[in-house]
């Protein structure tokens, strides 16, 4: 995928225009940013697609000529920190390096990105990249999707139901807000089976804010809590199929 000049949308005449990513390599060829991701995001575990850049952005800002008439003028410069990219055939995003600024944007075209372990029985559902880095220090050997945004739900229930057809644990964790607590009960209606993760990290944002704010001892609980709602859904799942098969039925 070409991402070397790309669009993306301006919401105000004040705004970058385009961007363009430069100089895009793999953590472990960055020694600063790979520190940076180690010890500022506490990673242990490198998520797949992740690279880092170098960001040149294009804007137009409204400055006065010598007579005090407004005019368009279009400035080049560089981003000031690399930028973390997720760059897969089905999307690319950008946001800063460091997880305290929240500067961050789509290049491509906003929708869901699928990261698929074939031998992996959970998926998590997460609304954008911070999620997927932080949540996969937790299980590096799930498959995640990425919604991109929670507008995008309906455009997955058929994925998800096909992967609960297969087995697969469906985990949401979406944010904590309004828009992610309501799109969680809306996939968890079209579902059998799901797990709400969010519940374990109640008074924050998102998984990203409890997994940065979190020490070990909380990321014992979590993962424990974790474990016993994967083992409880794998349960039903199993009682189902009995059910459905005839047995487990008083006479």
């Amino acid at each position: 995928m070409d991402i070397k000049h790309s669009r993306i949308k301006a919401k105000k005449l004040q705004e970058v225009k385009d961007v363009s990513v430069l100089r895009l390599r793999k953590p472990d060829e960055d020694k600063e940013g790979l520190k940076w991701l180690t010890e500022v995001w506490k990673l242990k575990h490198l998520p797949p697609y992740i690279w880092i850049g170098d960001l040149r952005l294009r804007k137009e800002v409204i400055k006065e000529t010598e007579k005090g008439f407004p005019e368009i003028r279009k400035i080049e410069q560089d981003y000031l920190n690399p930028v973390l990219v997720l760059k897969t055939d089905q999307a690319v995003f950008w946001r800063d390096i460091n997880p305290s600024i929240s500067n961050k944007s789509w290049i491509t075209s906003n929708q869901p990105v699928v990261i698929e372990n074939p031998n992996s029985q959970n998926l998590y559902v997460v609304e954008g990249l911070t999620d997927y880095i932080t949540l996969y220090q937790i299980d590096p050997e799930g498959s995640f999707l990425i919604l991109g945004s929670v507008a995008n739900a309906d455009k997955v229930i058929s994925y998800l139901k096909e992967q609960e057809k297969k087995g697969v644990n469906i985990i949401l964790a979406l944010d904590n807000d309004e828009a992610g607590i309501s799109t969680t009960k809306k996939i968890q209606r079209r579902l059998k089976t799901s797990i709400n993760l969010s519940k374990a990290y109640k008074g924050f944002k998102d998984f990203a804010e409890f997994y940065l704010n979190a020490d070990a001892e909380d990321l014992n609980k979590f993962r424990e809590k974790l474990e016993k709602e994967i083992k409880e859904i794998r349960d039903k799942k199993q009682q189902r199929k009995k059910t459905s098969r005839g047995f487990g039925l008083s006479l």
